[in-house]
């Protein structure tokens, strides 16, 4: 089953990756410190549906997001 990522959701894996060194608890320390409310009550819920969408089907988000854009030939 792979997820159709919408944009926030990639972008939330890209930055995941870029800033925060592939961790999500990074990522999630970083928005509870440094994030704005905005972030808080929007990403912070995202991130808790991608990890949890990750492990219960054993992917890889980042893997996904590649495979999404090898697709579309970009």
């Amino acid at each position: 089953m792979i997820l159709a990522l919408g944009t926030a959701e990639k972008l939330c894996v890209m930055l995941r990756d870029k800033q925060f060194g592939g961790s999500w608890q990074t990522m999630l320390q970083w928005i509870r410190t440094d994030g704005s409310a905005k972030q808080r009550a929007e990403d912070i819920p995202r991130i808790h549906r991608l990890m949890r969408y990750g492990k219960k089907h054993g992917v890889t988000l980042k893997d996904t997001l590649t495979e999404e854009l090898r697709a579309k030939g970009l």
